[in-house]
């Protein structure tokens, strides 16, 4: 039994690394996507994941396949698709802002049909994020994953992070909530991370996951 199943993108997080003899800032490359994650920690803590995803025939995908070796996940692989990058910048304070190289980026070119259903068969909880909702075919690919879940009586769980610039257009209905309720048990989302939007856009949608029933949560 697998105790948690994601969806969604694995990337290559570029992160600050100091600087080099010339003072010039250096960038550390590390694996990153928020649904896999959330499977690394479930899978430090003990727990038995497995991912569902694409990455790209280039430089990375060595790298990424050997985050995934042996957890049983299910990585297609994109013969002209190259992975998404993502550089940190922190500033000042510490916060940090991200720059996405993805136009597109092979975890983006997921299909329904490469869904592995088997996978989310054997799990207990199946998890998904909002940045592989930015385009298609990888928001086709996730809502098909999920609502299969869902008629499995799997926990399905989302995460909202919010990302700006991965969406070509904020108003897409795809962010509002009639797309997840009927998909979604559990939410974990920040809304702190939403008070970008003018008008509070992200809020006034993400709030309506109050309407969830008991197993939502909204914090600060």
């Amino acid at each position: 039994m697998i105790d948690i199943v994601a969806i969604g993108e694995l990337l290559i997080d570029f992160t600050p690394g100091g600087t080099n003899s010339k003072g010039m800032k250096m960038f550390t490359q590390n694996p990153g996507g928020a649904p896999a994650n959330v499977l690394a920690m479930n899978a430090r803590l003990g727990g038995k994941t497995a991912f569902i995803g694409k990455v790209g025939q280039d430089a990375s995908r060595a790298f990424l396949q050997d985050v995934l070796k042996g957890k049983g996940s299910r990585l297609v692989v994109d013969p002209v698709t190259p992975a998404t990058l993502a550089f940190v910048h922190l500033d000042e304070k510490g916060n940090r802002s991200f720059s996405f190289y993805r136009s597109p980026g092979a975890d983006q070119m997921l299909t329904p049909k490469e869904v592995a259903l088997h996978l989310i068969d054997n799990c207990g909880v199946f998890h998904f994020g909002s940045v592989s909702l930015t385009h298609d075919p990888s928001r086709s690919a996730v809502f098909h994953a999920a609502e299969y879940a869902k008629k499995q009586c799997k926990l399905v769980s989302f995460d909202p992070n919010i990302r700006p610039m991965p969406w070509e257009d904020m108003e897409d209905d795809a962010g509002g909530t009639g797309f997840y309720e009927p998909r979604t048990d559990e939410t974990d989302g920040q809304i702190r991370k939403c008070r970008w939007s003018p008008g509070d856009y992200w809020q006034r949608r993400y709030s309506g996951y109050a309407h969830l029933g008991a197993d939502s949560d909204f914090h600060e």
